[in-house]
């Protein structure tokens, strides 16, 4: 079991929080999309937190723990007739988290979380002091156990997905 990141457009995230706050019924994190899961090594029973920065601070929306992995064509039959993102992994969540994008993680332990970067473990990037990098957690990040249970600490249970 490995656990990543998924970074989240702002404009993306805005939207999706604008989506939950006029429709107050709590959304899963239970389906999402990329292209690069599979090139990152992401398998069934890992785990994805998604995540995203704005005006210098990290945002930790929800988490889910990978049921299946799927291609376009597979995700096309199960959506039928909505709009996906043209990409070849489609991930269900077997457990998820409900989503909250107001959830921000404190600057102090965004500096401890940890990345692996190549073989070796690196900390984000910071543009200035109290200030992450914009660029710091673009696309998919893999990270070890233990900054995904300090991000764990901030996060409700997890609980069966609905798909």
């Amino acid at each position: 079991m490995r656990f990543f990141t998924q970074y989240c457009p702002n404009e993306q995230w805005f939207e999706e929080q604008e989506e939950l706050e006029s429709n107050p019924n709590a959304r899963l994190f239970d389906y999402t999309a990329s292209s690069l899961f599979l090139k990152r090594g992401v398998a069934v029973e890992d785990y994805l937190y998604l995540v995203t920065v704005i005006s210098g601070r990290l945002y930790l929306a929800g988490k889910m723990e990978i049921g299946e992995i799927v291609s376009l064509a597979e995700a096309s039959r199960r959506f039928a007739g909505e709009r996906l993102f043209q990409v070849s992994d489609h991930l269900f969540a077997r457990r998820v988290t409900p989503l909250d994008y107001m959830r921000d993680v404190s600057l102090p332990m965004a500096a401890r979380l940890l990345f692996f970067k190549g073989k070796r473990l690196a900390t984000l990037k910071f543009s200035k002091p109290g200030w992450l990098d914009s660029q710091t957690l673009r696309g998919i990040r893999e990270m070890p156990r233990e900054t995904a249970e300090k991000l764990d600490e901030l996060l409700p249970s997890l609980i069966l997905a609905k798909n």
